[in-house]
């Protein structure tokens, strides 16, 4: 057809340009993307140091906040450290913004939760982890409307704890330590377990059941998120692809209630690993990140810490976990214990028996956080192929898991 026969008066041409044409265009939308992320770094900086200072100032007898530092490494929440001043002193504090997801909607006891285990553990003697403050009106966390980029209220809370010194020197990716450090580890979470004994959480509960129910449920869990229609995700379609492996796995790990009514019960982390935790030399001297914390069977705890701690990152060997920092954590673990009177005995037959298969359980956890809460529930929509590095790992994982359990129960004849 003839241009002739088209009235092109009204109309954009896009013209064909030369090679440095198209290079000038190319550093023209480069550096209006620098100016636009700029823009959208600097505003949120500016509303967030806002907020913060709000948020301290009018809920919390803690005088002036001068200073607002984001902490960054989580995944979850988002992690302040404030300087305040009160009466010519300069104390630092700790501020908490959880995630849209662990609001008021979804279940606002399980925050509170995790604050009275805190304030019990320290009471009892746990001398690592952080105190959570009494807002004014008495309860440890207040709230205050967001809006996401939407427009759409988004309710968040907040907490204020004491700022633990110490260094943070690990990641859960970042998790080679030396083999005192392990065993350090592994007494730090014998510490918790035994000064978190008796804690009662009264009316509040956690809306995630212990791991004895989880398990059972996964097969059908994991099989409804990938029936899900998300033709566009390279993540949800890796996980299609790994489906009928993970539920092998999920069927052969299960464990009987008549084992599970033979192991202890303690309040659990449910998040320990190395980043999870200050180091001043070998020692560990703070613990945080309790948002996953409930009462549970102690070795679902153990497991799941060793899988975080112990797993290679490493691209020649992700997915493989290293038996000997396993060992030195849990003789860190058992040793601890033995050195306390009374109250909460090292690992018992019963434990040792299903060790590898809750080393299994807990690796199936992974999975359900790095798909249910990571991924397919996640208001504020992470990166997929963020997603599918965790994922690939994780099911990497899992399967040497199951190819090596006659060494993971090799390793409970030497503890």
């Amino acid at each position: 057809m003839s241009t002739s026969k088209m009235d092109t008066t009204k109309m954009l041409h896009f013209k064909p340009a030369d090679a440095q044409a198209s290079n000038e265009a190319y550093i023209d939308s480069a550096q209006l993307f620098k100016l636009a992320k700029g823009v959208y770094e600097t505003s949120d900086g500016v509303f967030i140091r806002a907020q913060i200072k709000e948020v301290v100032e009018k809920n919390y007898d803690l005088g002036e906040v001068t200073e607002v530092y984001e902490i960054f490494g989580g995944y979850v929440n988002r992690s302040f450290g404030v300087i305040c001043v009160k009466d010519g002193k300069t104390e630092v504090y700790f501020v908490r913004k959880y995630k849209a997801k662990f609001n008021a909607e979804a279940n606002p006891d399980d925050i509170l939760y995790e604050h009275n285990l805190i304030n019990y553990c320290l009471k009892n003697g746990l001398k690592e982890a952080a105190k959570v403050y009494e807002s004014k009106n008495g309860t440890t966390m207040v709230s205050l409307i967001d809006k996401d980029e939407n427009g759409k209220d988004l309710k968040r809370y907040f907490a204020v704890y004491d700022y633990l010194e110490g260094e943070d020197r690990y990641t859960w990716v970042n998790n080679e330590n030396t083999p005192v450090e392990f065993r350090n580890l592994g007494a730090l979470q014998a510490r918790f377990h035994f000064f978190g004994l008796g804690f009662n959480p009264g009316d509040l509960a956690k809306a995630e059941p212990p791991i004895q129910f989880l398990l059972p449920a996964f097969v059908e869990l994991f099989s409804q998120l990938a029936s899900r229609y998300l033709p566009d995700s390279i993540f949800h379609a890796t996980f299609n692809s790994k489906l009928s492996g993970i539920i092998d796995c999920v069927k052969k790990n299960q464990i009987p209630a008549e084992a599970f009514a033979q192991m202890p019960q303690t309040p659990i982390h449910s998040d320990l690993h190395a980043g999870n935790v200050k180091w001043q030399g070998d020692n560990c001297t703070g613990i945080f990140d309790f948002d996953w914390s409930k009462i549970d069977v102690r070795l679902f705890d153990i497991c799941f810490a060793l899988i975080y701690c112990c797993s290679s990152w490493r691209p020649e060997t992700d997915g493989i976990l290293r038996i000997d920092d396993c060992r030195y954590f849990l003789e860190g673990y058992n040793n601890q214990l033995k050195s306390f009177e009374k109250g909460l005995a090292p690992l018992n037959d019963t434990e040792r028996k299903y060790f590898p298969l809750m080393m299994g359980a807990a690796c199936q956890y992974l999975i359900n956080w790095c798909t249910t809460l990571y991924f397919y529930e996640d208001p504020e929509k992470v990166n997929d192929y963020e997603a599918l590095y965790y994922l690939l790992h994780i099911t990497r994982l899992m399967e040497w898991i199951e190819i090596h359990k006659a060494d993971l129960s090799a390793i409970m004849d030497n503890i």
